[in-house]
């Protein structure tokens, strides 16, 4: 195997604790697996050789490579996962902390499915049980707490649902309920497969530890604590041990997920070699200029400067756009071009956002093109709940025998089922006038205060005009709905902004049918008249979704102050270092073109109407970063001065 000098340097550095920067694109798995296959020649054997990976489909590809450097002679039985290595290792040694090897693993979809069973027993009344998270978001704040091994206040405050701080004894009694639920089961979730991994090692270390010479971890800045514990007391007698990652992509802090463990790999491991991989086998030398521009004014991290033997390549752009309907519209139009003109197909180039809801202006303009695409990390627009629900209120003033989307508004009242909302549904239809008819509903007790409001919602805007602009008759709704929406969904703050955007959308169309058109249809239909390669779309997708893939454009879209970085870390200099990361994974997934553009101008609500106010380029977006663009339009003529982050 052809192997450059550092990728060499890691090859031949077979014992002893080894730390390896591995920066974007650098080839990290090519060089684990020509490792493990240096290992095995010099005398390794398979069944002693850990490899921990994050990923099933990384675990395949590294037996796939290594097999394919042994003539196919090497097995590696202890390749996989971290959760799979524990459920092994337990279901062999657990006895002795009291796991019987015959336990069950719960899925992410059982430990939510037992989680709401318990929150509807423990909490029987349904108006005091709106006061706590919903399953999934009951399964996310314990997973949190146990990975980071901080309380449940810190775990609450941490993911941004401070609310739920008024119930924090009732979510102890759950968990404790939740944990009781499991032993009487034999059933482990899987974050206790790592922390009954780690308690197996404490109890029987020797035993356990006796199993491996080499361990291996691949994407080592995605670990969380418990993982860095358990790493720790495996080699605590050997020390060969080799993990490899980049600081400078750990961008899962919200998974549990800590930079630290990378950071502090050294410290964990006296004596420690660190390596570096720096040639980049992906993108052009004017990207990987802006990668090291961006990344070299972060706070904390290796020092590392990527670089190809690749020839030629266009800077980057930097593009400023009018506003964010300037921004999707240009955005989208350059996308079209390069398919049509066949310069760059459509699974070649990928636009990227910091959150999902960043990329509803653009959906509306790709539906204009006619492109087809698909999203990632996050449903698209038109498909979230909340967005939804909107929508079925505009949908049954267009057509007032649309019986399913009467049937989704009216279970948004509490109280409200599927029995209830059809026999209100047969009501209002047999009807000449549903509003009136709904007036005399006799509604469920307790849906009768919410109904008032949900009637006088439904009378205001079945007299809105058919010549109304949809912007305003969204607003009649979302008086009503958001209110509504702590209670309905988690992470009720993003889908109000969400619903912004779906109103500044709706006030470029001229009447409410044709911007349900627009909305609402299907991409098959969309897309039937156009001939493409099977399998060829534009990939949307946040950032956090598109790490550890590549194409050969790539538009980072929405690089405001507020988005990149988000608003919730201003103020936080851990979390802006993460947003700085962040960045820095978009800007390395694009090979030969990458734009990276932000709106001078947002539109926003005030009192009702639609107005405009300037947006500040991302802090990010700094001079040294400039310096290796190129801009389609003038960055402000005076450097920003952005507030200090305490």
């Amino acid at each position: 195997m052809k192997l450059n000098v550092q990728q060499r340097a890691v090859v031949s550095r077979l014992t002893g604790p080894t730390l390896v920067v591995a920066g974007a694109g650098t080839g990290k798995t090519r060089v684990i697996a020509a490792r493990t296959a240096a290992l095995l020649e010099a005398g390794a054997l398979p069944a002693r050789l850990l490899l921990l990976t994050f990923t099933r489909r990384a675990a395949e590809e590294m037996k796939t490579r290594v097999a394919r450097l042994t003539d196919g002679k090497a097995i590696l039985p202890w390749c996989g996962t971290f959760h799979a290595a524990a459920a092994r290792m337990l279901r062999a040694y657990g006895g002795g902390i009291g796991v019987g090897a015959d336990f069950t693993v719960l899925d992410e979809a059982d430990s939510r499915d037992l989680l709401g069973a318990i929150l509807h027993q423990s909490v029987p009344n349904k108006d005091t049980r709106k006061s706590f998270p919903a399953p999934g978001m009951l399964s996310r704040i314990q997973s949190y707490a146990v990975n980071r091994r901080c309380s449940l206040e810190e775990a609450v405050m941490s993911l941004a649902v401070e609310r739920f701080c008024d119930v924090l004894d009732g979510l102890a009694a759950i968990y404790t309920e939740y944990a009781a639920r499991k032993r009487a089961a034999n059933a482990l979730d899987y974050d206790d497969l790592l922390v009954r991994w780690r308690d197996l090692l404490r109890a029987d270390g020797d035993r356990c530890r006796d199993l491996f010479d080499h361990v291996m971890v691949d994407e080592y800045q995605d670990t969380n604590i418990l993982q860095a514990e358990i790493l720790g007391e495996l080699c605590v007698s050997h020390r060969n041990v080799m993990v490899v990652g980049d600081d400078a992509q750990a961008i899962y802090a919200f998974r549990g997920a800590t930079v630290d463990n990378i950071l502090e790999f050294t410290v964990r491991f006296p004596g420690t070699v660190r390596l570096s991989l720096e040639q980049n086998y992906r993108s052009t030398q004017p990207i990987l200029d802006a990668a090291n521009a961006l990344i070299r004014e972060a706070a904390e991290g290796f020092d590392k400067t990527l670089f190809t033997h690749r020839r030629g390549g266009e800077p980057p752009e930097i593009r400023c756009c009018d506003d964010t309907h300037d921004e999707a519209r240009r955005t989208a139009a350059d996308v079209a071009r390069a398919w049509r003109r066949q310069d760059t197909p459509l699974h070649e180039q990928a636009v990227l956002f910091r959150s999902a809801f960043h990329s509803f202006r653009l959906e509306l303009a790709l539906q204009e093109q006619q492109i087809p695409y698909r999203k990632f990390g996050g449903p698209r627009f038109a498909e979230s709940a909340h967005i939804k629900d909107v929508l079925a209120f505009l949908r049954c003033r267009q057509n007032p025998h649309d019986e399913a989307a009467w049937r989704r508004i009216l279970k948004l009242l509490p109280g409200v089922g599927d029995a209830t909302a059809a026999r209100i549904f047969r009501t209002l239809i047999e009807s000449a006038e549903p509003v009136g008819a709904l007036s005399a509903v006799r509604w469920p007790l307790r849906s009768v205060e919410t109904a008032t409001g949900f009637v006088e919602t439904i009378r205001e805007l079945f007299q809105t005009t058919e010549g109304s602009s949809p912007d305003l008759e969204l607003g009649v709704i979302c008086d009503f709905y958001e209110p509504l929406l702590p209670e309905l969904y988690p992470l009720a703050d993003q889908r109000i902004a969400g619903l912004r955007e779906l109103r500044l959308a709706a006030a470029r169309y001229p009447d409410r049918k044709r911007f349900l058109d627009e909305v609402l249809v299907g991409d098959d239909s969309v897309f039937a008249t156009r001939d493409q390669a099977p399998g060829d779309y534009l990939t949307l997708s946040t950032i956090h979704s598109a790490k550890g893939r590549e194409w050969d454009t790539v538009y980072v879209i929405h690089l405001v102050e507020g988005a990149l970085p988000a608003g919730p870390a201003l103020g936080d200099p851990k979390k802006i270092e993460e947003e700085r990361r962040l960045l820095y994974v978009a800007v390395t997934r694009a090979r030969n073109r990458l734009v990276l553009s932000y709106p001078a101008a947002r539109e926003t609500f005030v009192r009702g109407h639609s107005t405009y106010t300037d947006c500040r380029p991302s802090r990010f977006l700094s001079a040294p970063v400039r310096a290796c663009c190129r801009s389609s339009r003038g960055f402000p003529a005076t450097e920003l001065v952005y507030a200090p982050v305490e």
